[in-house]
């Protein structure tokens, strides 16, 4: 029996959507956007938010990271999202 290989970016394009390729087009502008400012641009609400952008982590289009600061105020710590091989220093 034949093994086929499947070109990883054309496995990745099937899953692809119009938004997600919006929300890649954004963060290559912006390098960095928290979860809040992608809900507020590109979705309707945190549920679907947060369920897209683990599906564009999981097929490793998305890093998501937590600055190294401490909240001495309790106060929220945000998940910030980037394209993979974008380097987010200016």
């Amino acid at each position: 029996m034949a093994k086929f290989h499947i070109d990883p970016v054309l496995y990745v394009q099937a899953f692809l959507n119009e938004r997600d390729l919006r929300l890649l087009d954004l963060l290559y502008d912006h390098r960095v956007l928290t979860t809040s400012q992608i809900e507020t641009a590109l979705f309707d609400s945190r549920r679907q938010t947060a369920k897209r952008l683990l599906r564009l982590y999981q097929l490793g289009l998305l890093q998501r990271f937590r600055p190294a600061r401490r909240t001495v105020d309790g106060g929220l710590r945000l998940t910030l999202w980037r394209r993979i091989g974008i380097d987010p220093s200016p």
